[in-house]
């Protein structure tokens, strides 16, 4: 079909990043696809594998995709629910350390929002409603220790691959308007 040819350079930009398989490369795709609708449940996207597999060149280019911002780095459960708070989409870099209760909770929209204490600028705590639900893309070197979160998550494995892997330039307004033009009913 014209959809799927029209993909077909998206597929190869997701496979030039980081070395995957073209069901990889294709799963990445439509999962970027997906980010452009309204879904209920959203798996995780997990990219797990060994350092030097291509991991940060996958979400970068998968960034190129889809409208969104990467976190990188260890940060502290504040800091990641705050981050998530009103964004659709993140993409974690380097998520080793994650907190992998908020990532099950950010999956539905049942429990993606939550009231909770934060510190107010006054001194003391006041309680303030979050909502994290969304779409997460995270890479890490190791599989999730919580079941919750490995049963809500696609896993997009990485290996060494000979070659050097790099996000290309894909037309991003391209992408957006197929994204636009597939009914979700059809994914």
């Amino acid at each position: 079909s014209q959809i799927l040819e029209t993909l077909l350079p998206f597929v190869e930009a997701m496979r030039r990043a980081s070395g995957i398989d073209e069901f990889q490369a294709w799963t990445c795709v439509l999962y970027a696809l997906s980010t452009y609708h309204d879904f209920d449940p959203r798996p995780i996207l997990a990219v797990i594998g060994p350092t030097g597999t291509g991991k940060s060149d996958l979400v970068r280019q998968l960034v190129k995709m889809m409208s969104a911002q990467i976190l990188t780095g260890k940060v502290s459960h504040a800091v990641l629910r705050d981050h998530m708070n009103g964004r659709p989409i993140i993409l974690i870099d380097e998520g080793d350390h994650a907190d992998e209760e908020l990532l099950v909770y950010r999956s539905s929209r049942q429990t993606g929002a939550f009231v909770h204490k934060k510190e107010s600028s006054s001194g003391g705590y006041q309680e303030v409603t979050s909502n994290i639900f969304g779409y997460t893309v995270i890479n890490r070197r190791f599989p999730f220790s919580d079941a919750a979160a490995r049963n809500r998550s696609i896993v997009i494995k990485t290996r060494r691959n000979p070659g050097k892997y790099a996000a290309t330039d894909v037309p991003r307004e391209l992408f957006k308007n197929v994204a636009r033009a597939i009914r979700p009913s059809t994914l």
